[in-house]
């Protein structure tokens, strides 16, 4: 883990493990490589910690 990826993660900034990726039916979810938190996408190269377990499906 290096500091600079330890970093972005206090600042809620996270990487995925691209190889852990899984597109749900709300959008992709994943883990990050740095910290190991569940994380979710909200953009292009915008991952932060989160879950859609409370979410409900599109209609």
């Amino acid at each position: 883990m290096s500091l600079l990826g330890r970093a972005k993660c206090l600042a809620n900034h996270h990487e995925p493990d691209r190889h852990r990726v899984h597109q749900t039916p709300f959008g992709m979810s994943g883990h990050c490589r740095h910290c190991g938190a569940e994380i979710v996408r909200y953009g292009f190269h915008d991952w932060r910690r989160g879950s859609f377990e409370n979410a409900e499906a599109p209609q």
